[in-house]
């Protein structure tokens, strides 16, 4: 706790000087956020073992400079590892492994010029792309878009990199949108680092029921999946939401992305071809409430392809909601999860799972209150497991552009135990300053 304030304390002390600076120069905005986060496994026999993070990042904004159409953005991030990892810690990550180029990194730092009256902007410096792939490079960005049914960025440079690896190589791309139709677009995006990407997608919505998109996406000239996805409203409170992706060859990196926040479907290991598929459906009631199912199947194209963690398996949800009764302010939500491997192997049991999720929050005048709690009893390796956990969170309005996150997660699980790991806890603060 005692570094919790420091670390707070330590952005307060850094904002005043940079809410000084804001505050003299018109059209300049400052976000400055300060995490600590504090991991440690209770053990039964020896000590706890801990792992104490503290993240820093500066985030400004400018405009205009020099002239009304010129602007600046910038992203800096600080970060330090308080306590040191041993080697074989649970806790080890890439800021304990390469402490010196976790640091201080710099993710954005551009200069933007924009010409509305002909629809056109120029970015240049470090920039985040968001293409067929996410990259972020050192270069330039051109954006035009001339009329209302079309729009073309053209981009490039070279990729910008903490680390040795991947190279720093040379990276370019653009993306074309054409809107030749009421609500509908037709997207290509393409970028070349090592290989090349490319994603083709069409994108319909139809006002009153909802909206559809079909994607491929290929690197060089093998495809790598293909989606399909639909959100409808075609009823009274009504939702149906559907998915379906079928990966035809996987990679066990990420081509471009610093960060592998930004990249939710990034695997951990190459995986073999499959297809998944997902259903959700939604009934609200009264306008306070809601019920509902999800259904999903994994399936794995080659059963001779299936592993660890790649596996066909069916799984099932009963899900139900409540929002703002019997009082302002409060929302629940639960469901009961039925999950089943379907496959057959030798020596080796179908492994199985069954579990619920109850969440409630409280919004109080401009603050929340929330906690949740899970529960999953498993079988796996023919023996039965169990795991469960809370967490307890705040978000706190200091100030009108000042927050305070504070969250405690704590899990406990039978396969832990036999590592000799009692619990895992984490505790996080964030601060939050905009000016």
């Amino acid at each position: 706790m005692r570094a919790t304030i420091v670390a707070c304390l330590v952005a307060l002390g850094a904002a005043l000087p940079l809410q000084t600076f804001a505050e003299g120069l018109p059209g300049v905005d400052v976000d400055l956020t300060t995490e600590y986060r504090y991991q440690w496994a209770q053990r039964h026999a020896g000590e706890d073992e801990t792992d104490q993070d503290v993240r820093v990042g500066v985030g400004l904004e400018a405009a205009p400079v020099g002239w009304d159409r010129l602007n600046f953005a910038g992203l800096l991030y600080y970060s330090k590892d308080l306590d040191g990892t041993s080697a074989s810690g649970i806790y080890k990550d890439l800021l304990d492994s390469y402490d010196d180029r976790q640091q201080w990194q710099l993710y954005r730092a551009a200069l933007r010029y924009r010409a509305d009256a002909y629809g056109l902007a120029l970015t240049a410096g470090r920039q985040e792309v968001w293409g067929a792939e996410v990259v972020t490079l050192d270069g330039a960005r051109l954006d035009l878009a001339p009329c209302r049914w079309v729009s073309l960025d053209l981009y490039g440079g070279r990729r910008a990199s903490f680390y040795s690896d991947p190279d720093t190589e040379a990276v370019y791309g653009g993306d074309l949108e054409l809107r030749p139709w009421q609500g509908g677009s037709l997207q290509l995006r393409d970028l070349y680092y090592l290989a090349n990407s490319l994603e083709l997608a069409v994108v319909q919505v139809v006002r009153g029921w909802g909206s559809g998109r079909a994607a491929l996406r290929m690197i060089g000239n093998d495809a790598r999946d293909a989606t399909l996805s639909a959100h409808l409203y075609p009823w009274r409170e009504g939702e149906v939401h559907l998915h379906y992706l079928r990966v035809y060859k996987d990679y066990d990196y990420d081509f471009t992305s610093d960060d592998d926040d930004l990249v939710p479907a990034l695997e951990l290991g190459e995986q073999q071809p499959y297809a998944d598929y997902g259903l959700t459906v939604r009934q609200g009631l009264l306008d306070v409430a809601g019920i509902g199912a999800r259904l999903r199947r994994h399936n794995v194209i080659q059963a001779s392809d299936e592993d660890a963690t790649n596996v066909d398996f069916n799984e099932g949800a009963l899900l139900g909601d409540l929002t703002g009764w019997p009082w302002k302010g409060l929302r629940l939500d639960g469901e009961v999860i039925r999950w089943v491997e379907d496959r057959e192997r030798e020596n080796t049991t179908e492994d199985e799972m069954w579990g619920f999720v109850a969440r409630v929050s409280q919004d109080l005048a401009g603050h929340t209150l929330g906690a949740s709690y899970f529960k999953r009893a498993y079988d796996s390796d023919g023996g039965a497991r169990d795991t469960r956990g809370y967490d307890l969170w705040a978000r706190v309005e200091v100030l009108s552009a000042t927050h305070l996150y504070l969250r405690y997660e704590r899990e406990v699980d039978d396969l832990y135990r036999q590592d000799g790991i009692d619990a895992l806890n984490v505790f996080t603060a964030r601060l939050d300053l905009a000016f």
